[in-house]
């Protein structure tokens, strides 16, 4: 593999619902110095699985860069390289929906999962805590918005119905508009994952810039957004204690008015793509200058 004068990788997707930006970087960069924005990819707490292959990647590769980006401090770990050669940049949330002023303090009983519908986002515990809080508070909805459905689910509900104890199942992923809409008109956005597919995943970033209380697990980086029960709600990997934690909250309307303003908080202050590229531009410029 030729290596470029100055070689990055970036250690993150760049893509959700409401953002897309690797050009925006290269825009912004172009002038600097030739980049190798190589394929985006992460690896979550399933890294063991992966581990043989990175390891491979991490030989071959990683080591004869220049230099690292990486989104957050999780993947700094799994990377783990010499630190002159790695740097943490948080990657910015878009700030271009208008919609901040718009937000009220919602009442409602509706409960919201989007992403893929795979095992390992954890889409088997949002439907079996369904199943579980429906019986208790029958009038509760759950809401899911999935791209594409993984065809083991039924194995973990013990049912062939995945839709029995959804009040709306949309099959598609969202885009800017349909997110936005879906996340104001929730209570509380559910992403109980059991791995992350990035680092930091995109969904907790923009549901808690919306100032949606999130309940999530403690795996991978996010520990590095979520505060319990201060910017966020975390519950161990399983549905029983996750229905616990909605039944425990979902009539709670002034803590979880509370955690969605802290949240929308941490993110305006913390995710900022001026904040990102001016960082980027300045690790460009000192390697420029070797």
């Amino acid at each position: 593999m030729r290596k470029s004068k100055n070689s990055f990788f970036f250690f993150s997707s760049l893509k959700s619902a409401g953002l897309s930006t690797p050009n925006f970087l290269r825009a912004e960069l172009k002038n600097l110095v030739y980049s190798s924005l190589s394929p985006v990819f992460s690896i979550g707490p399933s890294y063991d699985c992966q581990k043989p292959w990175f390891d491979y990647l991490k030989k071959k590769i990683i080591s004869s860069l220049d230099h690292i980006i990486v989104m957050n401090q999780f993947m700094k770990s799994v990377v783990n390289i010499n630190e002159k050669k790695i740097s943490v940049i948080k990657y910015g949330i878009r700030r271009d929906w208008g919609i901040l002023d718009k937000i009220t303090s919602n009442t409602s009983n509706k409960i919201f999962y989007w992403g893929d519908g795979s095992i390992k986002r954890g889409y088997h515990l949002f439907l079996n805590a369904a199943k579980i809080v429906k019986k208790v508070k029958p009038e509760v909805q759950f809401i899911s918005a999935i791209r594409g459905l993984d065809p083991t689910i039924n194995k973990h509900i013990g049912s062939q119905n995945t839709e029995e104890y959804l009040t709306n199942v949309i099959y598609k992923k969202l885009n800017s508009e349909e997110m936005i809409k879906e996340l104001l008109q929730s209570k509380i956005v559910v992403l109980p994952f059991l791995s992350n597919s990035m680092e930091p995943p995109l969904t907790i970033l923009e549901s808690m810039y919306l100032r949606k209380p999130v309940i999530t697990t403690k795996i991978g980086g996010n520990t590095e957004l979520i505060k319990n029960n201060v910017t966020g709600l975390f519950i161990n990997s399983n549905s029983k204690d996750l229905a616990k934690t909605i039944l425990n909250k979902i009539d709670n309307n002034n803590e979880l008015e509370k955690i969605g303003v802290n949240a929308q908080k941490f993110i305006i202050e913390n995710y900022d793509w001026d904040k990102c590229v001016k960082e980027i531009i300045k690790i460009y410029e000192i390697l420029v200058r070797r």
